[in-house]
């Protein structure tokens, strides 16, 4: 980004030129961060938007040309429930071989940024995976990350189970039980990309809002 040529990478030290184009991101990041619906920005080598598309709360319709338009260029989108990325997420951006794809929430930013022009031949092997009632043909780094999330989300059923009587009292609905597991997965499933992301051709960082001290919703 920022003219380099395609197929780049962000150097360890950001020149005048990165930042500046990351200061525009963040500024269009900040404007659907809040907002209870996903949207979809895609940037220009220069940071300006090529295309902004609204969708529903856990997803925007994606065309073939949108597709195209992706690959080397970073994008970015916001997610309502301020989780990490989903095995859909991660299957676009290896497919479409994007620069970094971007995921803001309330209260924090994910983001997986290519290494070097192209992801790993693991990222990029085609493997099954079952989604409910239907199995899809994806890439294996989706695949990998899906079976990651789904240990994480049981082991946030575990931590529910250990958390004490009045806290189980206090947050008692079916609907907390399930924002808990959400929240406490993306935590987990988090760690698991920190630790694994290189191997599949990615660095993986997450960054607070600042100005938020500790869990905006959950603490542990």
């Amino acid at each position: 980004m920022g003219g380099r040529s395609s197929g780049s990478s962000l150097t360890p030290k950001p020149s005048k030129e990165e930042r500046n184009i990351y200061k525009k991101i963040e500024k269009s990041e900040k404007s659907i961060r809040d907002n209870n619906f996903e949207t979809l920005i895609i940037f220009n080598y220069d940071g300006e938007e090529k295309l902004r598309k609204g969708g529903a709360e856990h997803e925007v319709a994606v065309t073939r040309y949108d597709m195209d338009i992706m690959t080397d260029r970073i994008c970015t989108h916001n997610h309502p429930l301020d989780g990490v990325f989903s095995w859909q997420d991660i299957n676009m951006l290896v497919t479409t071989n994007m620069a970094e794809l971007r995921a803001i929430g309330k209260t924090w930013l994910y983001s997986l940024q290519r290494i070097a022009g192209r992801p790993t031949q693991k990222a990029t092997q085609g493997v099954e995976i079952d989604d409910g009632p239907e199995t899809y043909y994806v890439s294996r780094f989706a695949r990998d990350f899906e079976d990651a999330y789904r240990a994480a989300y049981t082991q946030a059923g575990r931590n529910w189970n250990r958390e004490s009587v009045e806290f189980r009292e206090k947050h008692g609905t079916f609907d907390d039980y399930l924002d808990y597991c959400y929240y406490h997965a993306s935590r987990i499933a988090s760690g698991w990309l920190k630790k694994n992301a290189h191997e599949y051709g990615y660095k993986f960082t997450t960054k607070r809002k600042r100005g938020v001290k500790g869990d905006v919703q959950w603490k542990s």
